[in-house]
């Protein structure tokens, strides 16, 4: 994962979330949201239609240097299913939020078609802060392919569509690429003169967010781009997940006092070595 994939990613979701069907069920990397079974079939525990974003592939050719992106992967999944409807007890009509369509197959797929030309307007937005800021950070596309699923689980219908979207990135920041950002927090009250690069204005964006994540989020960047050790507590915070929930993921920080942990973390992710928990 590098920092213009973790900044694409949350620019994507800070563009689409309230902008489409899906309203704020706009999630980020979330595996569980719509599983696959050994039959084939889907299933789904998100109780509306969704909107799920994975950035987390890239790839360089040529003259590649650690710093490159090269050609981006971003896959966005959305999802909706039959009992999302809601049956009107007085008409007994059934009807989903958003939209009046009935309770059919064809309705989903219909809904679906919606939801991606709402995404479509969400990132090409030139209001919003977020889509103009992902259209800087990926700003050549070079190829979407778009694929559909239909799922019938115990007479639950399921459908669900992935748009893959290839873009070329620009290169990661290093430290003079968020000068600005510095620059503008330093500034006096009414002197701000907002970043004008991609990476320092994503870190000013989530310096001028209500949002306790985004500060966080902020803090921890800042740290490992100043060679800093990441704060597992933060991250804790920042991605919602349980100290186990990361360590099981080899994200999280060693438990010395467990032997398999130790050996499974410590030896097999070197990274797992510079926790602080």
């Amino acid at each position: 994962m590098s920092l213009i994939m973790l900044a694409v990613s949350t620019c994507i979701c800070k563009a689409l979330d309230g902008k489409t069907l899906a309203g704020s069920r706009v999630l980020e990397s979330d595996p569980t949201a719509l599983r696959f079974k050994d039959d084939g079939t889907a299933e789904t525990p998100v109780e509306g239609p969704f909107v799920n974003v994975f950035v987390h592939e890239s790839e360089v050719t040529g003259d590649y240097g650690l710093f490159r992106n090269g050609t981006l992967e971003i896959t966005l999944v959305t999802g909706v299913t039959a009992s999302m409807w809601a049956t009107d007890k007085q008409t007994g009509e059934s009807t989903l939020e958003g939209v009046a369509f009935a309770r059919t197959t064809g309705s989903m797929d219909r809904l679906l078609n919606l939801l991606h030309r709402q995404i479509v307007m969400a990132l090409s937005d030139e209001t919003d802060p977020w889509a103009v800021l992902f259209r800087s950070l990926v700003p050549s596309l070079s190829k979407v392919e778009r694929i559909g699923v239909v799922s019938m689980e115990n007479g639950q219908r399921l459908a669900a569509r992935q748009a893959k979207i290839s873009g070329d990135a620009i290169d990661d920041p290093k430290l003079d690429d968020i000068d600005e950002f510095y620059a503008a927090i330093e500034a006096e009250e009414g002197a701000v003169t907002p970043p004008a690069k991609p990476y320092a204005k994503f870190l000013w964006l989530l310096h001028q967010s209500e949002q306790p994540q985004d500060r966080v989020l902020e803090t921890e960047i800042l740290s490992v781009m100043n060679g800093g050790a990441v704060s597992w507590s933060a991250m804790l915070e920042e991605m919602g997940l349980t100290q186990a929930g990361m360590t099981a993921l080899g994200i999280g920080p060693v438990d010395w006092d467990n032997p398999d942990q130790v050996v499974d973390a410590a030896f097999l992710n070197g990274a797992a070595l510079t926790g602080d928990g």
